[in-house]
């Protein structure tokens, strides 16, 4: 039986690899049905194939992406990894959390009207003066708002009424723990939380890695710290998606064990 996606009559298709191409469309399902792709965060290490040097150089680039000319500043391998998620979850909610330019807002709109999703995108930022006047979509929106006050833009009532599943990109870096906590009374079955930055070689500040004249400092452990503090009050309701945080190699990432659905 053909494949789906595998044309077997094209005959410029050499045997070995129609018989690869049947084995890569079922190594692919394996790993989205294996069950052993959701992992109690407890379980997993914190570390990554990324050695270093490669996450020096894959920073050149994500210091210089932007989506119709707005900055976005997204690693090539996470953008990768958020397209199939969104395909996958399909969800009717995105909340994110650190707008910055809003690049990676408007990306997320755009993707999602690509899918012929019915999905808004909300974006929570402290400060809007950065924003790019061009970030603008139908289905986007941008909230301002300090997340030690998130209540006051994102009130349980809204958050009671906003379809699920959700997926809740946290890229602000601040207060992690309590805004999670927050949002957790209000979380369903299959929503997924992006936690953006927890791989501790990463860059502290932006530019590093990219401008010459400045010297390179890791991130830091501090923020899969949080992130584990977190998961540890409620260690049965929330597993490290795999096919995600390992989609090219253990945690090889940005997000090192920073996908994760609700259970």
């Amino acid at each position: 039986m053909e494949k789906p996606g595998c044309n077997m009559h094209l005959p410029f298709q050499p045997e070995s690899y129609i018989k690869y191409e049947i084995r890569r469309q079922d190594k692919i399902g394996d790993i989205s049905e294996s069950e052993n792709r959701f992992v109690s965060l407890s379980q997993r290490k914190d570390a990554t194939v990324f050695v270093s040097d490669m996450i020096k150089y894959l920073t050149r680039g994500k210091y210089q992406t932007n989506w119709r000319g707005v900055e976005r500043m997204q690693s090539c391998t996470d953008a990768i990894i958020y397209e199939e998620l969104i395909w996958e979850v399909k969800p009717a909610t995105i909340l994110e959390f650190g707008s910055f330019k809003g690049g990676s807002a408007l990306w997320m709109a755009d993707v999602c009207r690509s899918y012929e999703l019915d999905t808004h995108v909300y974006s929570i930022d402290i400060d809007h003066s950065y924003l790019d006047p061009r970030a603008k979509a139908n289905n986007l929106t941008f909230l301002q708002c300090d997340v030690f006050e998130i209540e006051k833009v994102l009130p349980s009532q809204m958050l009671k009424d906003l379809p699920h599943p959700w997926v809740i990109v946290e890229d602000a870096h601040v207060n992690l723990v309590n805004l999670l906590e927050y949002l957790h009374d209000f979380m369903k079955h299959g929503d997924y939380l992006l936690i953006e930055d927890t791989n501790p070689n990463t860059a502290r500040d932006a530019g590093m890695g990219f401008i010459d004249d400045i010297r390179w400092e890791d991130l830091g452990t501090s923020k899969i710290k949080e992130l584990r503090t977190f998961v540890a009050r409620h260690p049965e309701l929330y597993s490290v998606d795999t096919k995600y945080t390992d989609m090219f190699g253990y945690n090889g990432c940005w997000n090192l064990n920073g996908y994760l659905k609700r259970m």
